[in-house]
C-alpha cells in the first residue's frame, strides 16, 4: 500500500494532540501525553485499564482526554503505590496524592483498584477491555507475564500500550518482549520518551489506526510521526523546564528580598549604637579621661561601622547587578516564550481547521459512499425483484388463462348438476312429504292397533310400495349419475354441494331456522371468547383438513426450504453475520469460502453454528419495542380473570374427538429433556387427553394426530433419529425447543425449526425472534402440576450419594408440613454444569461455606447426561434436594442470561425455596425482586450473606420463597401457559382456531 493510499500525516494529527495535559510533571511519560490524547480521540474505547500507575501522569492524562471529548468511557488504575525495582520504592504520601486528585478531578468515571495485577484479574469480564496500558514492573519475565495474562481479557477493539520499549539498561526487558510480539501483531513504536509500544490486538479497529499500524512499514512515512510526536513531547519538556525555570527565579527574588532586610536590620543596628552614644556622652560628661576614651572608641567603631556598611554597600551593588541580569534572562525567556505560544497557538488553530476539514470531508465522503452502495443494492435488488415478477406475471398469466379456460368449462357442467341436482332435491322433497304424511298416518292408526290391524298392515304394505316405488322410480335412476359424477369432484366442491344441498334442506324444514340460528351464535362465542395477547402466525402449511389428516400413510415428504428463503429468514431476524461464520469455522476462512453461499449450500444443513451471544444480544435490543409490548400484554393478562373455560374447552374437545397425541424423546439424550417430556405427557393425560410417551426407538408408523418432538438438536441427531427427520414439517409435528439461540445445539435444531407447523418454546426471547423469522412460534414453560414425582413431597434422602454422610440424610423430611424456611438443612444448592463464568462466581462463593451448609452439583458435561453415564443427579435427586433448601442458586453459563426454567421454576419455585440469580432477560409470568432475587455475580457473597446471616435478610427470603410458590401455582400462571399451548394442538388438527 503506498503513502498517499494511507494518507497523509494529518490523518494521525488532531487538534487534541496540541492539548497541555492538567498535570504536568517530571514522569517518564511525560513526552507520550500528545498521542494519548489522539489515541483516546480516535479509539473511543469502552474501557481503559492501566497496569502501573506511580504518580499517575499518564493515566490521569487519559482521564483528561475523555473529560474533554466527553466520552463514556470506565478507566481503572491497578497499583500497589509501593513502588518496585524500576520505579523505586515510595510511601503512602504518593497514594494519598493520586487518590485526592483522582476524587476532585475524575472520580465519576475513574476508580483506583490497589491491588496486584494478577489479583485484579478476575474483577474484569473476558473481552471487555479495549485499551490496556502496562508499565509495572519491567523484568522481561514481569511484562511477558502480565501480557499474556491479561491478553484474554482484550475485546475485538483491543490495542496494548508498552511503556519502556526503548531503554536498555538497569536488567530492563521490555525491548526484548516487544521484539518477541512485533512478530505476531501489527504495530508502532515511539522512540522518544524512552519508547512507546502500540499493539493492536483486536481486528475491529477505526480506519485511522489501522493507517498508523500499516504505516510501520513506510519508514519515511513513520518518522514523519515519531518526529512529529516527538517535537510535541519535547514542547511538553521545555514547557516544564519553563515552569522550572520561573520557579528558581522566583526563588532569587525571595534571596535578594531577605539580603535587603538583612541591610536594613544593621542600619537600624547603627542607628540604635549612635543614640547608645549619645547617651553614653551625656552620662559622663564630667569624666574626660572616660570621655576621651569613648570618643577614641566610638571613632573607632564609627570607621568600622563605616567599613561595614561600605561592604554591604558593594554587596548590594552587586546583587542589583546580578538581579538586573537576571531580570533581563527572564525578559529574554518571556519574550521567547510568548512567541513561540503564539506560534503554538497559530498551528493549533491550523490544525484545527485542518483536521475539522479533513474530518467534514471524510463524513462526506462516507456518506457518499454509503448512499452510492445503498442505491447500487437498491437497484440490484429492485431488478431482482423486477425479472422475479415478470417471470411470475408470465406463469400467472399462462396459468390464469388454462384456469379460466378450465373454469369455464367446469362452470357450464356445474350449472348443469345445479340444474338436475335442484330438480331431483324437489322430487326428493316431495316424495318426503308424502312419506312423512304416511307414517303420520301409520302413527294415528297405530293408537288402535286392535280394532284396525287389519287396516293398519294395508296401510303398511302401501307405504312399502310407496318407498319403493321412490327408490325405484325415473327420478332416483336419473340421480345415479348425478351421484357418481358427485363423488368424483374434489374436497372443495364436495363441500360446496354439500352447502347447497344442506340450504335446501333448510328451506324445506323451515321450523327449525330458529334452533339453528341459535347453534350459529353460540359456537361463534366460544370461538370468540379468548383474548390474544399477540400477533397469530398463520400456519405454513395453509388450514390442515379434519382430525385424522396425520394418520394418513404414507405421510408426505416434507420439502426443503429454498436458500432465498433461508437468507430472509435470518435477515429478518438479524442473527446472521457473515464475518462471524467465518470467525466461528476456521477451515472457512482458509478456503476463502463466501459464508452466505456456503452456509446455505452446507452449513445450514450441516447444523454449523451461526450466531454469538453477541449477535443475539443486538437481535433482541433491535427488537426491544416487540418485547416490550409483548410483556405488558402477558402482564395484563395475567391481572384479568384467568379464562379456565376455554382452557377447559380446548381439553374437553381434544380428549372428545379422541386426538391421539405421541410425545417424543431421545432415549440417549439428557434427563433433563425427559423430564419435560414427561411433565407434558402428564398433563395432558390429567386433562383426559390420550397422550404418550415414545422414543426414537418406537414404530414409525404408529398412528397420531400430533407428534411432539421434544429438543430436536437431540432426537434427530442422536441413535436411530435420523429416520424421523421426514416428518419434521409434515402435518400435525409440533418440535419443543428447549436450546438458547446462541448455542451451537439451536443451530442443529435449527433446519428441524424451518419446517415445522408449529414450533412450542420453553424461552420467552427465543420465540420472539422465531417469529421474526415467520415461524409459528409459540413460548410454553410447562405449568405447575400437583402430585406429580417433581412436586410432590420426597421425605427420605437417604439413597442419595451426594449427601449421604450429613445427619440430616438419614432424617425423614416432609417440608410441606413445615412452615417457612427456618427448618430446612440446606442453605444453599447450586446445580449446573461446568462453564469458565460458573468458575469464577463459585470461587467468590467458596468463603461462605465455613459459615453455611452450600450443596453444589458441579458436572463437567462432555456429552448427554444420562442415567447410566451420571448417578449424582436427576430430576428427582434435584427436586429432593431444592425441597430442603433455603435458597436455590442460579447462575448463567454465560453473560447473555436466559431465564432457566429448570433450575429457576421446576427446582425452586414448585420446592417452595427462594431463587437467588444473576439477571436475567424478562420473563412473562416471573418478576425478578418480586417472584425471585438479582444481583450481579461481584456482589452474590454480600446478598447470600446478608440473606441467611441477618434478621432481615431471613425475613426476605421468606417473602419472597412465599411470592415465588405463589405465582408458580397460580389458576393466571397456569392458564396462561396452557390456553396458548392447547388451542394451538386444537388448530393444528382443525379443530378451531388457535389461541397465543
Amino acid at each position: 500500500m503506498s503513502v498517499d493510499q494511507k494518507g497523509s500525516v494529518c490523518d494521525f494529527l488532531s487538534a487534541a494532540s496540541t492539548w497541555i495535559p492538567e498535570s504536568l510533571n517530571e514522569s517518564a511519560w511525560l513526552e507520550h501525553a500528545p498521542f494519548a490524547f489522539w489515541l483516546i480521540e480516535t479509539h473511543e474505547p469502552r474501557v481503559l485499564i492501566e497496569l502501573g500507575t506511580h504518580l499517575g501522569y499518564s493515566f490521569f492524562s487519559f482521564c483528561q482526554a475523555i473529560v474533554q471529548l466527553k466520552l463514556s468511557t470506565r478507566a481503572y488504575a491497578v497499583d500497589t503505590w509501593k513502588g518496585d525495582e524500576h520505579a523505586g520504592f515510595y510511601d503512602e504520601e504518593v497514594f494519598q496524592a493520586v487518590s485526592k486528585h483522582n476524587a476532585e478531578r475524575y472520580s465519576g468515571f475513574a476508580q483506583l483498584v490497589r491491588s496486584t495485577f494478577d489479583d485484579a484479574l478476575p474483577y474484569f469480564e473476558d473481552g471487555s477491555v479495549d485499551l490496556l496500558h502496562i508499565d509495572g514492573r519491567h523484568f522481561y519475565e514481569d511484562v511477558k507475564h502480565d501480557f499474556d495474562l491479561w491478553l484474554p481479557k482484550l475485546s475485538d477493539r483491543g490495542i496494548v500500550l508498552l511503556h519502556d520499549t526503548n531503554v536498555r539498561e538497569r536488567s530492563f526487558g521490555v525491548f526484548r518482549w516487544w521484539t518477541d510480539l512485533s512478530h505476531s501483531y501489527p504495530h508502532f513504536q515511539f522512540f522518544h520518551g524512552w519508547g512507546l509500544g502500540v499493539l493492536a490486538v483486536g481486528k475491529k479497529l477505526p480506519r485511522r489506526l489501522r493507517a498508523l499500524f500499516e504505516t510501520e512499514n513506510d519508514r519515511e512515512q513513520a518518522n514523519k510521526v515519531r518526529h512529529i510526536y516527538a517535537r510535541l513531547g519535547a514542547s511538553l519538556g521545555e514547557r516544564l523546564g519553563n515552569q522550572r525555570l520561573k520557579g528558581e527565579l522566583a526563588f532569587k527574588e525571595v534571596e535578594a528580598s531577605a539580603l535587603k532586610g538583612q541591610v536594613s536590620a544593621l542600619e537600624a543596628q547603627l542607628r540604635e549604637s549612635s543614640a547608645a552614644l549619645a547617651a553614653r556622652t551625656a552620662e559622663h560628661s564630667g569624666v574626660k579621661a572616660e570621655l576621651a576614651d569613648v570618643q577614641q572608641k566610638a571613632a573607632h567603631d564609627r570607621r568600622g561601622l563605616e567599613e561595614l556598611l561600605d561592604d554591604r554597600a558593594q554587596l548590594l551593588s552587586e546583587a542589583g547587578i546580578s538581579l538586573e541580569n537576571r531580570n533581563q534572562r527572564i525578559g529574554q525567556l518571556e519574550a521567547q516564550l510568548d512567541d513561540r505560544a503564539h506560534r503554538l497557538s497559530e498551528a493549533d488553530a491550523a490544525l484545527e481547521d485542518r483536521g475539522r476539514r479533513i474530518r467534514e470531508l471524510e463524513a462526506l465522503l462516507d456518506d457518499r459512499t454509503r448512499q452510492l452502495s445503498e442505491t447500487d443494492a437498491a437497484l440490484e435488488e429492485h431488478g431482482r425483484r423486477i425479472r422475479k415478477l415478470e417471470a411470475l406475471l408470465d406463469d400467472r398469466t399462462r396459468r390464469l388463462s388454462e384456469a379460466d379456460a378450465a373454469l369455464e368449462d367446469r362452470g357450464e357442467r356445474i350449472g348443469k348438476l345445479e340444474a338436475r341436482l335442484n330438480d331431483v332435491l324437489h322430487q326428493v322433497v316431495s316424495r318426503t312429504a308424502q312419506l312423512d304424511d304416511a307414517m303420520g298416518a301409520l302413527a294415528k292408526e297405530k293408537a288402535n292397533a286392535v280394532q284396525v290391524s287389519g287396516e293398519l298392515q294395508r296401510r303398511l304394505n302401501e307405504a312399502e310400495k310407496l318407498r319403493h316405488a321412490i327408490s325405484t322410480s325415473t327420478a332416483w335412476r336419473a340421480t345415479g349419475p348425478i351421484r357418481a359424477a358427485l363423488s368424483r369432484l374434489s374436497t372443495g366442491q364436495k363441500r360446496q354441494v354439500r352447502r347447497m344441498a344442506k340450504a335446501a334442506y333448510w328451506m324445506a324444514t323451515p321450523w327449525n331456522t330458529p334452533k339453528r340460528i341459535r347453534y350459529l351464535r353460540e359456537r361463534a362465542l366460544r370461538n370468540s371468547r379468548s383474548p390474544s395477547i399477540a400477533n397469530i402466525h398463520p400456519h405454513p402449511f395453509g388450514e390442515p383438513a379434519l382430525r385424522n389428516l396425520s394418520r394418513l400413510t404414507p405421510l408426505p415428504e416434507r420439502e426443503r426450504p429454498r436458500p432465498e428463503d433461508i437468507r430472509q429468514s435470518l435477515i429478518n431476524s438479524r442473527l446472521f453475520d457473515p464475518g462471524t461464520y467465518l470467525e466461528l469455522h476456521e477451515d472457512l476462512r482458509g478456503a476463502g469460502a463466501d459464508p452466505w453461499e456456503h452456509f446455505l449450500k452446507y452449513g445450514f444443513w450441516e447444523g454449523r453454528r451461526f450466531t454469538t451471544p453477541e449477535i443475539v444480544a443486538q437481535a433482541l435490543a433491535h427488537f426491544h419495542r416487540e418485547t416490550h409490548a409483548a410483556l405488558e400484554a402477558a402482564s395484563q393478562i395475567l391481572k384479568t380473570e384467568p379464562d379456565e373455560d376455554a382452557c377447559a374447552d380446548c381439553a374437553t374437545l381434544l380428549a372428545s374427538q379422541r386426538v391421539r397425541i405421541g410425545i417424543y424423546c431421545s432415549s440417549q439424550g439428557n434427563f433433563f429433556m425427559q423430564e419435560i417430556a414427561n411433565l407434558i405427557q402428564w398433563q395432558l393425560v390429567a386433562l383426559k387427553i390420550d397422550a404418550h410417551l415414545r422414543t426414537e426407538q418406537s414404530a414409525f408408523d404408529e398412528a397420531f394426530d400430533i407428534r411432539l418432538f421434544v429438543a430436536p438438536h437431540e432426537f434427530f441427531w442422536l441413535g436411530g433419529g435420523e429416520q424421523w427427520r421426514t416428518l419434521a414439517g409434515a402435518p400435525g409435528t409440533v418440535l419443543y425447543n428447549v436450546e438458547q439461540v446462541h448455542t451451537p445445539w439451536f443451530c442443529r435444531a435449527f433446519p428441524f425449526l424451518l419446517e415445522a407447523p408449529l414450533i412450542l418454546d420453553i424461552n420467552f426471547q427465543s420465540t420472539l425472534l422465531l417469529r421474526q423469522m415467520g415461524l409459528n412460534a409459540l413460548h410454553y414453560m410447562p405449568p405447575y402440576l400437583s402430585k406429580c414425582p417433581y412436586t410432590v413431597s420426597q421425605p427420605d434422602v437417604s439413597g442419595v450419594d451426594l449427601v449421604r454422610g450429613y445427619e440430616f440424610s438419614r432424617a425423614r423430611f416432609d417440608w410441606k408440613s413445615h412452615r417457612g424456611l427456618t427448618d430446612r438443612p440446606i442453605d444453599i444448592l447450586f446445580v449446573g454444569t461446568d462453564s469458565e463464568r460458573r468458575r469464577i462466581a463459585i470461587e467468590r462463593l467458596r468463603e461462605l461455606t465455613d459459615r453455611y451448609r452450600f450443596i453444589c452439583i458441579y458436572t463437567h458435561q462432555h456429552a448427554p447426561l444420562t442415567n447410566a453415564n451420571y448417578q449424582t443427579t436427576s430430576p428427582e435427586i434435584n427436586c429432593a434436594l431444592a425441597q430442603r433448601s433455603k435458597i436455590v442458586l442460579n447462575i448463567h453459563r454465560s453473560w447473555l442470561g436466559y431465564f432457566e426454567w429448570s433450575r429457576m421454576v421446576m427446582q425452586g419455585f414448585w420446592q417452595g425455596a427462594c431463587v437467588v440469580s444473576d439477571p436475567s432477560l424478562p420473563n412473562p409470568i416471573f418478576k425478578p425482586n418480586n417472584h425471585f432475587l438479582e444481583e450481579n455475580i461481584r456482589h452474590l457473597p454480600e446478598l447470600l450473606h446478608w440473606l441467611l446471616g441477618t434478621s432481615d435478610g431471613r425475613m426476605k427470603i421468606e417473602h419472597i420463597a412465599e411470592a415465588g410458590q405463589s405465582r408458580a401455582r397460580s389458576r393466571a400462571a397456569r392458564t396462561a401457559m396452557l390456553l396458548p399451548m392447547l388451542s394451538s394442538l386444537r388448530a393444528s388438527v382443525g379443530l378451531g382456531e388457535k389461541v397465543t
